[in-house]
């Protein structure tokens, strides 16, 4: 037996006999199959039968294998899903989270697995709809801005910095140096310029962390859920936009469905309030130098473990790619400005 398929029958007993103990009724498990996988969490999707019965109850488990500091405590994710879930927020139901004495030998989440297809199938294959489609998934992003946040830390463990903006571009310009292959000058002098410029006084929200196409799912009735809540905290609602406003292929929210212009016009219309350039490019800056702290990060947990995937690998080859987009960004800006360089 491959050590893949040893390790889904270890899984699928443990479920067993958590989930026959939580259902009240004999269980079984089927159809494991692992959807990400890396040194800090899996995900697998599964079916649940209750009582030999045919109905189906699909699920999704998410494990932990250690605490990474850049993702929300496990137990803290699945009190924000209950709550965001509560609020009608579309997001998947969370069912179970075991922190301690577990079954299958890890902290582990089980939600509700969504019959759905990523939202870029859906662009695919109904282009006529991409405006309406980015306007939905739009004031959906808005929604979650719009969530009372302090309420929300009362009903979660969901910690608040002293300065939720100085606390971001610490934990990522860390992450960027801390794994950085090479020198990336470019790279280098964005986290310089992130730390001497932090914006103050900004108004605070609720926000994804990582809101793009990927992390959305439509079903055949039409709805769309978002996933992908590792990376959620308070801060700047400008952060979350300019995170979207990184992704810009034919199937993503900006460049395939809106424009940008429209994309924050949009944002505008919904939440009453004009964008403001500036802060925006800040929080811009910041998106790339995060995008870069991920990938390498992720490279270099490969690397220490021998196990560098070749999706990590082209990742990292990305890295002096990024670079060059920075560049163009602070050109970009200081043209804007009529500064010469």
């Amino acid at each position: 037996m491959s050590p893949l398929l040893d390790q889904a029958a270890t899984l699928r007993s443990g479920l067993e006999i958590f989930l026959s103990g939580e259902r009240g009724c004999p269980v079984t498990v089927s159809g494991l199959k692992r959807l990400t996988g890396g040194t800090s969490h899996e995900t697998w999707a599964f079916d649940l039968h209750e009582n030999n019965q045919s109905d189906v109850m699909p699920l999704v488990l998410r494990r932990d294998f250690s605490a990474d500091v850049l993702d929300l405590e496990l137990g803290t994710e699945f009190s924000l899903l209950q709550a965001l879930y509560d609020d009608g927020i579309p997001v998947p139901r969370p069912l179970y989270c075991v922190q301690t004495e577990s079954p299958i030998e890890t902290p582990f989440m089980i939600s509700e697995r969504l019959d759905g297809k990523d939202i870029r199938k859906e662009m695919a294959a109904n282009p006529e709809r991409a405006v309406s489609l980015g306007e939905r998934l739009t004031d959906i992003q808005a929604s979650v801005h719009a969530i009372d946040w302090k309420l929300l830390i009362a009903k979660t463990n969901l910690k608040l910095p002293e300065n939720p903006a100085a606390y971001q571009v610490d934990l990522w310009t860390k992450t960027l140096t801390d794994n950085l292959i090479e020198p990336e000058p470019m790279l280098s002098y964005a986290a310089s310029w992130l730390e001497c410029h932090l914006p103050h006084d900004v108004p605070l929200a609720m926000i994804h962390g990582d809101f793009k196409a990927n992390n959305l799912l439509f079903d055949s009735n039409g709805r769309i859920a978002v996933i992908d809540w590792e990376l959620a905290h308070v801060g700047d609602p400008y952060e979350d936009l300019a995170f979207t406003l990184l992704w810009t292929t034919r199937f993503d929210i900006v460049g395939g469905m809106l424009s940008r212009e429209a994309y924050l016009h949009c944002y505008e219309k919904t939440t009453g309030q004009k964008v403001d350039p500036e802060r925006l490019f800040y929080w811009q800056v910041f998106a790339w130098v995060k995008l870069a702290a991920i990938f390498l990060k992720g490279f270099c947990e490969d690397e220490a473990n021998q196990s560098a995937r070749p999706a990590r690998i082209m990742l990292v080859r990305a890295i002096p790619w990024i670079s060059v987009q920075l560049g163009k960004l602070f050109a970009e800006h200081h043209e804007g400005q009529g500064v010469k360089i």
